[in-house]
């Protein structure tokens, strides 16, 4: 009997959990959009905003090929929150364009949190 509580508990609270932890899903149908320019090429701008991430704790980066000739994608999280922010870097003719995309739940600290990653870069 108690192996099917400790099941009905965990299904019940599961729902609840997993609605606190932002999905990359959620980033880019509705996070908070940016598009902004660097001077850097594309990988020198993700390798920036990555050592940006990375300085300031709990916040983590990755990044990869995405889709489209030369762009890179740097996806931003935090153990607790799950996907903060995506990038999307991509060539352009003077360096790049970054088109970046907050979490909605930083409705407060959105330009805060935006800067802190990006910023510089």
């Amino acid at each position: 009997m108690r192996p099917l509580i400790t099941c009905l508990v965990f299904v019940a609270l599961t729902p609840a959990l997993t609605g606190c932890v932002t999905s990359y899903k959620d980033i880019m149908e509705g996070g908070h959009k940016y598009s902004s320019e660097s001077t850097r090429k594309p990988s020198e701008a993700a390798s920036c905003i990555i050592e940006r991430t990375q300085s300031q704790w709990p916040w983590r980066a990755t990044q990869r090929p995405f889709g489209e000739q030369g762009v890179i994608e740097v996806v931003i999280t935090s153990g607790g929150e799950g996907v903060a922010a995506v990038a999307h870097v991509k060539p352009s003719p003077y360096g790049s364009i970054v088109e970046t995309w907050l979490t909605k739940r930083a409705v407060l600290t959105r330009d805060t949190l935006h800067e802190q990653f990006f910023g510089g870069c």
